[in-house]
């Protein structure tokens, strides 16, 4: 009973299994003696086997780069690594039975032997093999100032700041907000890339300047609509200042009358004139800016600053 909740347990926490595991040809860069090849892919067997808890039988090889389908595992390690004056510069990866690369990382062995060379490299296979990256990417989008829009590939996803996945790849990312320009970049991520985007958007000057004097206009204007209608209804209408004794005739009409037709009509144009442009400056103020893209593709370790 001890025995099976021990291996259950195991199971359960991910414990390195060998037999999911094979390695690939060991593929030496530049000039590279046999000797120290066979020194160093020894060393690499060794360390994968104790890492793995495998005895060397157990640890699976591919007997070509291709890997034949008699040899695949469900996951294969393949280190590639170049020497020189006892610096070892290591490139390893991990691949699923298909070939597709799941993980990579490239380090620096400084003054090394074989034998340390080849255990740095079985150390980061198998931190690569038991815990691979996200295949998603993530990127997190800043603003100054903050507040502004997020467009991913023409779709919205929020509002800056924010952290959002993306899949791996190359991506359109846009900034919006109201009364500034907006601002874009092209970024490319691979995959299990944490990428940082930092966005300055510039305010919109002309803008500003457009909806102050639309809202300028279209007071004046509303202002000159409602005098000309006020004009308007009050044509023909008696002067009562001047209406008494012999300005009344005998049927009670007053002989002086406010004759503002003329007048009323004119105030009424050029207050729907003033009006209209108001609002056309006011829309066009208020519009957001056309998107401006520059830039190449970044990398997780760069922040791009405008």
């Amino acid at each position: 009973m001890l025995a099976a909740w021990l291996l259950s347990t195991l199971a359960y926490s991910g414990a390195p299994d060998a037999s999911a595991v094979a390695l690939e040809p060991v593929e030496p860069q530049g000039e590279v003696g046999e000797r120290l090849a066979s020194s160093f892919e020894a060393a690499l067997r060794s360390e994968l086997s104790t890492r793995l808890g495998a005895r060397d039988a157990q640890l699976r090889t591919c007997t070509s780069p291709e890997c034949t389908e008699a040899d695949a595992a469900t996951s294969r390690i393949h280190v590639r690594f170049a020497e020189r004056e006892r610096d070892y510069d290591l490139a390893v990866s991990v691949r699923d039975a298909a070939g597709e690369v799941i993980a990579a990382r490239e380090l620096t062995c400084e003054v090394c032997t074989p034998k340390e060379a080849g255990a740095r490299a079985a150390e980061a296979a198998v931190e690569l093999w038991a815990s691979p990256p996200d295949r998603d990417a993530s990127l997190i989008v800043m603003s100054q100032p903050p507040g502004a829009e997020v467009w991913v590939d023409g779709r919205l996803v929020g509002v800056s700041p924010l952290e959002t996945r993306v899949d791996p790849g190359p991506h359109s990312v846009q900034l919006r907000k109201r009364g500034h320009h907006s601002r874009g970049r092209e970024i490319e991520l691979a995959a299990g890339e944490h990428e940082t985007l930092r966005l300055e958007l510039n305010p919109d000057r002309r803008a500003a300047g457009m909806r102050i004097a639309g809202w300028s206009l279209l007071g004046v204007g509303a202002g000159a609509v409602v005098g000309g209608i006020a004009m308007l209804a009050m044509d023909e209408r008696p002067v009562k200042r001047d209406c008494s004794g012999a300005n009344i005739d005998r049927f009670g009409n007053c002989a002086f009358r406010w004759n503002t037709t003329a007048g009323g009509a004119s105030l009424l144009v050029t207050g729907l004139a003033a009006a209209g442009s108001g609002i056309a400056l006011v829309v066009i103020g208020t519009r957001k800016s056309r998107i401006e893209l520059r830039g190449s593709p970044t990398r997780a370790s760069v922040t791009v600053r405008f």
